[in-house]
């Protein structure tokens, strides 16, 4: 897996993020050099299992 599916988030203060978490999402940034940061939620599930894959954290996500 080189991708994951994230939607854009236009959540700003902390209660918006705690809504989302509630929601089982988990938030993020994208940090991306010249571009604007971007932020982003991801599913909670997919990032689980993800994290259960041995190799995920050696791998490079475009």
């Amino acid at each position: 897996m080189n991708s994951i599916e994230v939607s854009i988030r236009n959540t700003k203060t902390r209660g918006e993020v705690n809504t989302l978490r509630a929601k089982d999402f988990v938030p993020g940034i994208i940090y991306g050099g010249k571009d604007k940061n971007q932020k982003v939620s991801i599913s909670k599930k997919l990032v689980k299992s993800l994290l259960d894959k041995e190799n995920f954290l050696s791998n490079i996500i475009t």
